[in-house]
């Protein structure tokens, strides 16, 4: 290579990884019982590639394009397996739904029987495949891996956590049990930044891009374990490997290991990498075993049966993760009017900066699947739009040969799209888009786009070349998950992993990590006083007369218990019509389950009511606070009701309230009103909750007037207490009663729990009671009426305003200016500012800000000043390093979300940028009476966007980094200059990784 010692800098050929990546641990692989090494970090001795190739060789035209299927083999009646053979004509098929053949929501179901129907379904279509191709098993798992497993909160739900390492481990456990249960594919993550109209809200993270990608990404990281790279997808990016002497040039401060790789390997031959680092860089040099440098070729995704990415790589363990497949690709939940399904009119920037993303964030983590929206991009449909498919996700954010689905029937609805003359034609579009796999959901095979192959084929718009590029991707998935090796599963004892202990105490976390305290009267929270052996001080107790007894509690609303445990309740029992109404986990599969057990899990989970425990709140209260509460559930109205609902019940549910000492209104969206299909035209509490909150709040309030007067003196009177808890599944607007909610007058505190899972009532009853410190923070802003979404505030990341929008305003008086200085316009008859802010939340502890400062980080110093060659770097170099002084100045121990904040240079770009933009955040424990000084790393992906060429970069100038509590009370902050050099060096950084 002829390198001098002066020169190691710039020609050692190191690849450089983010700061937040992890070090390696040294590793003696270990060879499996089939005889490859299973080593997450070595060498396959059987690489992917080759083995696919070698099967498709032998394949029929028939027997590829059966791979392309996704069937649900037994949604007309039982399952029998040998029933299975004479339909798949021995060809084989791609994918089966597990859901389907196990059917194990039914009374009376075992998870062991169904893992024993599974692996009978497997066994004969392995027998019965002429090649013996196994079948993938695929299931959802947005927050559940399987029937009977533990039931984590929603997207929603765990998106207001703000907890990357927390979501991670939730990925984990989801993996963990899926597998368990015989699944090799999950559903998930789901990274939709839904309008709030959209019935599926609750099923997305967040609306802002920042977070939906960090924590979509470390949900695939869960699910499939860490990334272990494959050939090339990206084009960028070369790779040196050198001998041992060049480490003589190396400082002797640097420390060095020795573990195994994949990066820089033949597939016969061993090799080892060691690294280093220097400030936040990690440095990695590849050497042959024989210590001899390659270098490998970087090469451009162009699909073919020459397998790249990720996608083809084994899992790391195939008994513990399993393929993650995103959804929806690319920007479902803009659909027009929030309606389902419907055409999209979003622009090219904003398809790149906001909804592609969280995509992008994920294909850099190894993403091995993704599912296609029903919807269009730039108006052509997404399952025929190769541009989006091949040119974006595959070939410029490094997908490769992920595994791309269609979703339900999708290809056949080309045809009405008007974009296919008939069904043979809409297959080719699809094919020719690269879609693998056709969901063919439970309707006649024959009227499903890839059934309809063979005639394209026949009819010259399809080629075998393009199905076997289709196959090649799903064999590869299928040899990644060790369908290949170990095609049955056959260790039952693991189906006691489904909600283990450990399992459910991190549903438990979860839930409440992610309960959000949006507003608390005087401190009304937290109820102290119903717990007699907490130990808090009088300060914080609701200071109620409990001479008389028991604490009464009236717990009102139709999803705060189920018909059989209201009892005590003082409302008369519901008409006919809605006694036995059941609430339906709108999909996998449709079981009666009670509204309020419903709201507590939410759409697309595995629950059929019984086979895991779901408590209501009422079921709680009653469980653990005992005889110091007299609690009386009261349904008094519902979702699902007309406005007014059942003006009786209503009634008495506000009486309950007067004579109780609390209130606990739970009030949301039930499974009718939030999940797929449920699109709404306005955000209002919907059906009589409106009718029942104004009926509570007025006679509480009347209450209050009354025991006021009454009462000999101030200090002797103890208010009642009305406590609203929400469970939507989107954004909530309360119409007149906006101002009793915002202006704290009427409602003494409002807590959103989302769909918080299994654990939701007792995490909900943790919060009301002090036992845990809420933390969670909205993760969305919450817009005053459905007439203002798409305004200034929702969603919450917007464009600058110009002169008309009121950036004149004086910021001081102005009501509709914000803390941080934001001016909002008005409607004619209300404020254009949100009734909530984005990343609003309170907590039980108090906390003070003071001191930021902002820095270009090391790792961008070193390469803007040329002392290492090339950038070898990725989206997660650290380009700004922010300090803040955190301190904790209240009585009860808590934990901070930190929010920062970039505000665009002025006068460096002709794009209006937004406002300002999420960039980093922490959760930050603190100890009452403590501080700390918090370290926040913005990458060089979440400070780059878009330039006027539409080219991914980081401009130089000089950016505001606000830091706060909230996007409206990030009022402290610092300027930070990022020079022409540090510019052009980050952004190196991002074009390794991407090709934008």
């Amino acid at each position: 290579f002829g390198v001098s010692a002066m020169a190691w800098w710039v020609v050692v050929g190191m690849v450089i990884t983010s700061a937040a990546g992890c070090h390696p641990a040294p590793h003696t692989p270990t060879v499996g019982t089939r005889g490859r090494v299973t080593s997450p970090l070595a060498p396959e001795l059987n690489p992917i590639p080759e083995r696919v190739a070698a099967m498709v060789q032998k394949m029929s035209l028939e027997e590829l394009v059966a791979q392309t299927f996704l069937r649900y083999p037994c949604s007309t009646g039982p399952c029998v397996p040998e029933a299975l053979n004479g339909s798949l004509n021995a060809t084989g098929v791609g994918t089966v739904s597990i859901r389907v053949v196990t059917d194990t929501s039914g009374p009376g179901s075992s998870a062991l029987a169904a893992l024993r129907l599974r692996n009978a379904v497997q066994s004969s279509l392995v027998a019965t495949s002429r090649l013996k191709v196994p079948a993938s098993f695929e299931e959802e798992g947005l927050h559940c891996g399987a029937w009977g497993g533990t039931i984590f909160p929603g997207a929603i739900g765990l998106g207001a956590t703000w907890n990357e390492g927390l979501v991670r481990e939730v990925g984990e456990i989801i993996a963990l049990e899926a597998r368990a249960a015989g699944v090799d594919t999950v559903y998930a993550p789901e990274v939709n930044m839904f309008d709030p109209r959209s019935g599926r809200y609750c099923e997305g993270i967040s609306e802002d891009p920042t977070l939906t990608s960090r924590l979509g990404a470390a949900m695939v990281v869960g699910l499939q374990g860490p990334r272990i790279q494959g050939p090339r997808a990206r084009g960028a990016r070369s790779v040196y490997c050198l001998a041992p002497p060049f480490f003589s040039h190396i400082p002797n401060h640097l420390h060095h290991h020795h573990i195994l790789s994949t990066t820089c390997t033949q597939p016969e031959t061993l090799r080892y990498v060691r690294y280093f680092e220097v400030h936040a860089l990690r440095f990695f040099v590849l050497l042959s075993a024989a210590d001899t440098p390659i270098r490998l070729q970087p090469t451009r995704y162009s699909g073919g049966t020459t397998c790249a990415g990720a996608a083809c790589t084994y899992l790391g363990n195939s008994t513990v993760n399993v393929i993650a497949l995103a959804k929806h690709y690319a920007q479902y939940g803009a659909d027009g009017g929030g309606l389902n399904a419907a055409p999209t009119d979003v622009s090219n920037r904003t398809l790149f900066e906001v909804y592609l993303k969280p995509w992008r964030a994920m294909a850099s983590v190894g993403l091995r699947g993704l599912m296609v929206a029903h919807s269009t991009t730039l108006d052509i449909p997404n399952h025929a739009n190769r541009w989006l498919i091949n040119d974006v996700m595959r070939d410029a954010f490094g997908f490769g040969d992920g595994i791309v689905l269609t979703d339900d029937n999708n290809i056949a609805n080309l045809v009405p799209w008007g974009v296919a003359a008939n069904i043979s034609h809409a297959a080719a579009r699809a094919m020719a888009a690269t879609v693998d796999v056709d969901l063919q959901g439970g309707v006649e095979p024959t009227s499903l786009g890839y059934t309809h192959l063979l005639q394209a084929v026949a009819e010259g718009t399809v080629t075998r070349q393009q199905i076997e590029a289709a196959a090649t991707r799903v064999l590869a998935a299928k040899f990644a998950a060790g369908l290949f090796d170990d095609p049955v599963a056959t260790d039952e004892g693991r189906l006691a992993l489904l909600g283990a202990p450990s399992h459910v105490a991190l549903a438990c976390r979860a839930a409440s990590e992610g309960i959000v305290l949006v507003t608390n009267t005087h401190g009304a929270l937290p109820l102290t006083d119903l717990l007699p052996s907490a130990r808090t001080s009088e300060a914080q107790k609701v200071h109620i007369d409990r001479t008389s007894g028991a604490i009464k509690v009236a717990v009102i609303g139709e999803l705060s218990a189920c018909d059989s445990s209201s009892g005590g309740g003082t409302s008369p029992q519901p008409p006919v019509s809605t006694q036995h109404r059941t609430d339906h986990v709108a999909d996998p599969m449709p079981r009666g389950v009670c509204p309020a057990r419903a709201a507590m899990v939410g759409p697309y989970t595995l629950y059929n009511g019984s086979a895991t425990t779901v408590p209501t709140i009422v079921e709680m209260m009653r469980t653990r606070l005992g005889p110091s509460a007299a609690i009386t559930s009261v349904r008094g109205g519902g979702p699902d009701e007309t406005a007014l609902g059942n003006t009786t019940a209503i009634a008495a549910a506000a009486n309950a309230a007067a004579l109780s000492d609390i209130t606990v209104l739970v009030l949301g969206d039930s499974m009718s009103t939030a999940r797929e299909g449920a699109d709404r035209d306005t955000l209002d509490l919907a059906g009589s909750q409106l009718a029942l909150l104004a009926a509570v709040a007025s006679k509480v309030k009347a209450a209050n007037v009354a025991g006021k007067a009454d009462a000999a003196s101030a200090l002797a009177f103890s208010p009642k207490k009305l406590i609203v808890v929400l469970l939507p599944g989107r954004p909530s607007t309360f119409g007149w009663l906006n101002t009793a909610i915002e202006a704290e007058a009427g409602v003494d505190a409002v807590v959103v729990a989302w769909r918080p899972g299994q654990c939701g009532a007792a995490a909900i009853l943790d919060v009301l009671t002090g036992s845990v410190n809420p933390s969670g923070k909205l993760n969305q802003a919450w817009p005053r009426s459905v007439g203002a979404i798409g305004g200034s505030a929702s969603p919450w990341l917007q464009r600058r305003p110009g002169g008309w929008m009121g950036v004149h305003d004086d910021v001081t008086h102005n009501p509709n200016c914000d803390a941080a200085g934001h001016c909002f316009s008005r409607y004619v008859d209300q404020s254009a500012s949100p009734l909530f802010p984005f990343g609003h939340g309170l907590s039980y502890a108090t906390y003070r800000y003071q001191t930021v400062t902002a820095a270009i980080s090391p790792a961008v110093a070193m390469l803007a000043q040329s002392r290492v060659a090339a950038a070898e770097c990725g989206p997660e170099m650290p380009v700004l390093t922010i300090t803040v002084d955190v301190a904790n100045i209240g009585a009860v121990d808590g934990t901070e979300i930190v929010q920062a904040y970039a505000h665009d240079p002025l006068g460096t770009s002709l794009i209006v940028r937004m406002w300002k933009r999420l960039v980093a955040f922490a959760r930050v424990p603190l100890k009452a009476a403590a501080h700390t000084t918090v370290t926040m790393n913005v990458t060089v992906d979440d400070l780059a966007t878009f330039d006027d060429t539409m080219h991914l970069r980081v401009e130089a100038g000089v950016f505001w980094i606000s830091v706060g509590n909230s996007s409206a009370f990030d009022i402290l902050g610092a300027n930070i200059t990022v020079t022409s050099e540090a510019a052009a060096a980050a952004t190196a950084c991002l074009q390794n990784a991407y090709r934008l």
